[in-house]
């Protein structure tokens, strides 16, 4: 955690997609790795950053 969340604060998240490819051992499946950020909005109208991870993620493939 970067920031403390309080009570009454407004929460945002904005998702990115770092990588992807396909999956070695699972053939329709596909790995994402995504980074997530989560900002607080204060009271006063004041965007900060409150947290920021990574993730991996498994994902069914579309069929082409």
């Amino acid at each position: 955690w970067r920031r403390p969340v309080r009570a009454n604060d407004r929460l945002s998240m904005e998702a990115e997609v770092l990588e992807a490819r396909s999956s070695k051992s699972k053939p329709g499946r596909g790995i994402v790795r995504f980074r997530f950020d989560l900002f607080r909005t204060d009271e006063a109208g004041k965007r900060q950053l409150a947290i920021t991870y990574t993730s991996p993620v498994m994902i069914r493939k579309r069929e082409a």
